[in-house]
């Protein structure tokens, strides 16, 4: 089978004709070395009921603290999985397989699409590498479950949930979340649940926007992505000083903005449970843009 006549090609690319002349083995090197060592950081939607009990050991079910409560964790795997772009498998067959093979020693799961006739690659929520996504509309359902509202799980049951902090490292939350006080009074409420070395992305511009899924694997989300601006103006929490500090940097948000953004870095200073004074951990406050891949 020639490895070259299913090619696609974007417009105005340069063609190595000779590349099928080469031999098999070197072909495949090269596929290989086209892939990234790891699939790069993206955009994933938080949802609500994502949160489960933390299991209670059988000697420690009659403690009082037990029978008055139950402690809930956040479980990032139950989080719709990311799309994975792979260009490599629109090349030809030999391609397509370098990144099939890829794609299973990641750990990544390939599926096809029926309603388009394609292969599709997904994979879950990576807490210490992926951004978990706020939009506006499910920033107040998260409040409720980090102050231990949970309509949905066993209302029989009447003891208090309490919720512990949740180990992601990156979360991104709209420009439009500050410019409102309502929603920066949500941001305030939502401090205390996160732990750890933690960036709060501020979007500007277009703001993600994904699929409902529910459940519905006839369905994929697009695949979004930070655009970084190197060296953008960012605030970064100096543990010297025990305060936030503007990092000077080209201006992504207007002037107003970033006032806000010095505004709610006071409260999630003082809110935070532990008080990021106590900890021995960062965190940025960082304005960037959204793009859709």
């Amino acid at each position: 089978m020639s490895t070259s006549s299913s090619a696609v090609l974007p417009a105005g690319a340069q063609v190595f004709h000779l590349f099928s002349f080469l031999p098999t083995e070197l072909r495949l090197q090269i596929w290989r070395d086209a892939l990234p060592e790891a699939d790069p950081p993206a955009l994933a939607p938080y949802k609500a009921n994502c949160w489960r009990p933390v299991p209670v050991a059988e000697s420690e079910r009659e403690e009082s603290f037990h029978q008055s409560c139950v402690e809930m964790v956040f479980r990032p795997e139950l989080l719709d999985h990311i799309r994975v772009k792979t260009p490599l498998t629109s090349v030809n067959h030999e391609a397509r397989g370098a990144a099939i093979e890829w794609a299973f020693k990641q750990g990544i799961e390939v599926r096809f699409h029926e309603a388009r006739q394609c292969l599709i690659f997904l994979r879950p929520f990576d807490p210490m590498h992926d951004v978990l996504w706020f939009s506006q509309e499910i920033l107040e359902i998260f409040v409720q479950e980090c102050w231990g509202v949970f309509p949905l799980i066993n209302p029989l049951d009447n003891r208090q949930r309490v919720s512990l902090p949740i180990e992601v490292a990156r979360f991104a939350l709209p420009e439009g979340a500050l410019v409102d006080d309502q929603r920066m009074n949500l941001i305030y409420d939502s401090a205390h649940c996160f732990s750890g070395n933690s960036i709060m992305y501020i979007i500007a511009g277009e703001l993600p926007n994904f699929n409902v899924i529910d459940g519905d694997r006839t369905k994929v989300h697009p695949r979004w992505e930070l655009d970084h601006m190197p060296n953008a103006k960012a605030l970064v929490w100096n543990q010297h000083t025990n305060k936030f500090d503007f990092r000077s940097g080209p201006q992504i948000l207007l002037e107003f903005a970033y006032h806000r953004i010095l505004e709610a870095s006071y409260m999630i200073a003082a809110l935070s449970e532990p008080p990021l004074k106590d900890r021995d951990a960062g965190f940025e406050i960082q304005p960037v843009f959204a793009v859709r891949l």
